[in-house]
């Protein structure tokens, strides 16, 4: 799922890239022919020339027509009301809720059950290992083994 999302999220970033890339070349063939059409205007050409400056304009016109048309398949995409910024964020978003779940759920730690009666422990020391998990459990990732004893203590003598 994680590899399929950063494929998604790459053709997205790259729909958009495109977009902008040829919107850059549109503007960038314009200006080209503006130039083409100044030298034409402006200087005076004999008939090679003129016919070299014309096949070269000719040129710019139909690479200026495919970017183009490729922007109208980009137009598309906004047409549809995606936006794929927002998709994008989503999208990596989701991965990294993904990440973090998996990650959880690998350092995930799991205490058996234990049969006390098996290992000969007293029911006293149960009821202290049993506290130990309570208090493990109120206390979480602070607990060290002497603020489960300090805690343990403060029971005993709380309950007294």
């Amino acid at each position: 799922a994680l590899l399929d999302i950063d494929n998604l999220t790459r053709s997205l970033n790259k729909v958009n890239n495109y977009k902008n890339f040829c919107q850059e070349q549109v503007e960038k063939i314009d200006k080209e022919l503006i130039d083409l059409d100044h030298c034409l205007e402006l200087n005076s050409l004999n008939c090679v020339q003129q016919s070299k400056l014309i096949k070269q304009r000719k040129e710019e016109l139909h690479k200026r027509r495919f970017y183009k048309d490729e922007l109208e398949y980009m137009h598309q995409f906004e047409k549809s009301n995606i936006n794929v910024q927002s998709v994008v964020d989503n999208l990596r978003t989701l991965k990294s809720d993904v990440k973090a779940t998996q990650n959880r759920l690998e350092n995930r730690q799991y205490t058996p059950r234990i049969l006390y009666e098996i290992f000969g422990i007293s029911a006293e020391e149960k009821a202290e290992l049993e506290q130990r998990k309570k208090d493990r459990k109120l206390l979480g990732n602070k607990a060290t083994n002497r603020s489960l004893d300090m805690e343990s203590k403060f029971r005993k003598v709380s309950s007294i």
